[in-house]
């Protein structure tokens, strides 16, 4: 499922971003909040993401994240457009 998301993120000095916690209205319309536990950022333009529903381009970046929620670790994918500044999660 695709969520518009608030992410709440750290920038460093070298410009990257690092997504500390992110917040999502889920399919029943409550907002759940997640720390981020690790996360992994791709190249901006590389192919076609999400079995090709997200167009790749410089401006789109993802960030293949771990987070907890009911007691497991599951994956999360989110992507920032720095052309419209929006945030959005894939689970």
């Amino acid at each position: 499922m695709n969520y518009p998301a608030e992410v709440i993120c750290q920038h460093g000095l070298d410009g990257k971003i690092m997504p500390i916690k992110v917040r999502i209205t889920d399919e029943n319309g409550e907002r759940q909040q997640y720390v981020i536990k690790a996360y992994k950022e791709l190249d901006p333009g590389r192919g076609s993401t999400e079995g090709g529903r997200i167009p790749a381009t410089l401006s789109l970046h993802r960030y293949d994240c771990k987070i907890e929620a009911f007691g497991s670790v599951i994956d999360l994918s989110l992507y920032y457009n720095s052309t419209n500044g929006k945030w959005n999660a894939i689970v």
